[in-house]
């Protein structure tokens, strides 16, 4: 896996060190993003013994900016797993669907064997799902989990009916171009109130980092003062665009913006 990277609570991949033992992270080992060179070291290190590499479709770590892959960077993870015989796992809870309808894989161009979504394939219903190629479907019969809510009719419902709204609306394509309409804003009033700022990752899916904010208390300064003007920006997670987003909406969060900054500076 990637360093830095946070693929839920587990204590094999948990950003954080309370309650967690050696044992528990004995098998895994770590790369850096977009450092294929690493992951070839890796693999030439333990030949024979990956099985799998997980990774995020973009790197979205814990309190940190956001980094895009660079041009060839999947095609080669994807040709080195397939060379060493290592499943190519995606963890696509953060960003299905907002890339693209088909998974976040499509929208960067490579062929995972296991993709993981949830979240928005619900609209916010309780559901997650596990999808992937045919030939691994026996080998998941084997393993053994349970949930109190699988199976629910509501969610499976919810899960199609927000396919076919997507579909239909183009839901894709409002998140980005709302996104793109609001990564013009933060950079420009950063410079022009003194206090340097940018957006990173996909428009759709944004992450706000200030300059000289080592201890994060001025993005949560700013999150505030826009929260009490009527938006919410979350001060340490992605933002998540909406398909019920309009121009208006991104416009005025932008003049709470501005109007925070004011603050700020007086």
């Amino acid at each position: 896996m990637v360093k830095g990277t946070y693929h839920g609570a587990h204590a094999w991949c948990t950003p954080g060190h309370g309650g967690v033992i050696a044992e528990d992270r004995a098998h895994i080992v770590t790369f850096s993003w977009n450092r294929i060179d690493e992951l070839r070291e890796l693999f030439r290190a333990h030949k024979g013994d990956i099985a799998g590499v997980i990774m995020t479709p973009y790197h979205h770590p814990t309190f940190a900016p956001s980094e895009m892959p660079a041009p060839g960077f999947w095609t080669a993870v994807e040709a080195l797993c397939r060379e060493e015989g290592a499943l190519l796992v995606i963890d696509d809870v953060r960003a299905g669907w907002r890339l693209s309808i088909r998974g976040s894989h499509d929208f960067f161009g490579f062929t995972p064997d296991i993709v993981v979504f949830c979240k928005a394939i619900g609209n916010g219903f309780p559901i997650s799902a596990a999808v992937g190629k045919e030939e691994f479907k026996a080998a998941a019969s084997r393993v053994f989990l349970t949930g109190s809510y699988w199976n629910g009719a509501a969610c499976m419902a919810a899960a199609l009916k927000t396919i076919e709204i997507m579909e239909r609306d183009d839901a894709v394509g409002i998140m980005r171009r709302m996104g793109e309409r609001l990564g013009q804003g933060p950079s420009e009033l950063g410079d022009r109130y003194g206090t340097p700022m940018k957006l990173t990752g996909p428009p759709a899916i944004p992450y706000l980092i200030l300059d000289d904010d080592e201890d994060l208390y001025k993005i949560q300064r700013l999150a505030a003062e826009v929260t009490r003007r009527g938006s919410f920006f979350h001060p340490h997670h992605n933002w998540f665009m909406s398909a019920a987003h309009t121009e208006a909406d991104v416009d005025e969060s932008l003049g709470h913006a501005e109007d925070a900054l004011k603050a700020m500076r007086s």
